[in-house]
C-alpha cells in the first residue's frame, strides 16, 4: 500500500466526478498519478470506472498510455494510481492562457506577444504536417 503522507500532492485536474493529482517523493524514481473520487461517498459508477481502468494495466504500453499501477483504498475512498507521463494538464494551460488573453487593456504589449506565440505555433504546426 502506498504511504500518501510521504508525497507531495498537486492536483492537476479535478470535476465534480473525480481528483486527478501528481504525487512526487523523494522515495520513488519518477512521480505518478493518482486518480480518485472527488466525494467522500462516491458513486458506484466512479468506482466501476476506476475498476475497469485498473484492469487494463496488462495491455497498455508505456510508450503510448499512462499505465495503472495499483488501485488502492486510502481513508475509504479508491485511488487509481498510474505512471506519470509529465507535461501539464490541459485544463491548467488553457486557463493561464485564457486569462492572459482577458488581460491585454492593462498590459497592451501581452496581446502582441499573444499574438507573435500564435502565428509561431500555427507555423510549426504546418512545418510538421
Amino acid at each position: 500500500m502506498t504511504e500518501l503522507s510521504s508525497y507531495v500532492i498537486e492536483t492537476l485536474w479535478e470535476d465534480e466526478e473525480f481528483v486527478l493529482s501528481r504525487c512526487v517523493s523523494d522515495r520513488e524514481p519518477s512521480p505518478r498519478l493518482a486518480q480518485t473520487p472527488a466525494s467522500a461517498g462516491p458513486a458506484l459508477e466512479s468506482v466501476a470506472r476506476l475498476e475497469q481502468a485498473y484492469t487494463l494495466c496488462n495491455e497498455l504500453d508505456s510508450a503510448w498510455a499512462a499505465r495503472p499501477l495499483a488501485l488502492e483504498q486510502h481513508e475509504g475512498r479508491p485511488v487509481l494510481f498510474v505512471e506519470d507521463p509529465g507535461g501539464e494538464a490541459r485544463a491548467r494551460f488553457y486557463a493561464r492562457f485564457t486569462r492572459a488573453a482577458v488581460l491585454p487593456s492593462k498590459a497592451p504589449h501581452k496581446s502582441r506577444q499573444l499574438r507573435r506565440a500564435k502565428d509561431a505555433a500555427c507555423g510549426i504546426h504546418s512545418e510538421h504536417r
